[in-house]
């Protein structure tokens, strides 16, 4: 690539799209589709977390 276009660097090229596709990324994460899928996955996980902290923890303490 540097003998067919000696002006770019790849470093640079790369900057330059890794900036694009972290900014397209928070677009979509910051979307009310995905912000309703992840408050859906909360309220889904929540009870089942709850439950497995507790075990964990039961573990830790040795009464397992």
């Amino acid at each position: 690539m540097r003998c067919l276009v000696p002006e770019l660097s790849i470093v640079e090229v790369f900057r330059d799209e890794l900036i694009t596709v972290l900014a397209s990324l928070a677009r979509e994460s910051a979307s009310a589709e995905q912000l309703a899928c992840t408050a859906m996955e909360l309220l889904i996980g929540i009870p089942t977390a709850a439950g497995q902290f507790r075990g964990l923890l039961r573990d830790l303490a040795g009464e397992g």
